[in-house]
């Protein structure tokens, strides 16, 4: 059975998810060209920043180890997210693809602690 979620281990998944959004609206879809890179990573920035201040804020909602990997899940996005604007070139929206799911990918820890917590 699961162990419960509490307000604010609910509202970091809901920011992690509006980040991954900010991020996703990069790429292009049919004939409508995505929003500037610039602009989908500082959204997916901002979102991840408030997502681990609430991870923070959370205290009995997540366990010591669900807390420590949803931390560290967020702080290697930001830094994909970092790399990604200052180092990177994506040549085009193939290279785009792959580094967008890079950053998103260390996230993927956030749901799998929710859905296991939920029971």
């Amino acid at each position: 059975m699961g162990r419960g979620v509490n307000v604010e281990v609910l509202r970091a998944v809901e920011e992690v998810e509006r980040a991954k959004a900010a991020l996703v609206s990069a790429a292009p879809r049919g004939r409508s060209a995505g929003v500037p890179l610039a602009e989908a990573l500082a959204g997916f920035e901002a979102h991840l920043r408030e997502a681990r201040s609430l991870v923070a804020k959370a205290g009995d909602g997540w366990g010591n180890a669900d807390r420590d990997a949803c931390e560290r899940a967020i702080e290697e996005a930001l830094q994909v997210a970092q790399w990604l604007r200052m180092d990177a070139s994506p040549g085009g929206y193939e290279t785009l693809y792959p580094i967008l799911a890079d950053a998103m990918r260390p996230l993927e820890v956030l749901d799998e602690v929710l859905r296991r917590r939920r029971g």
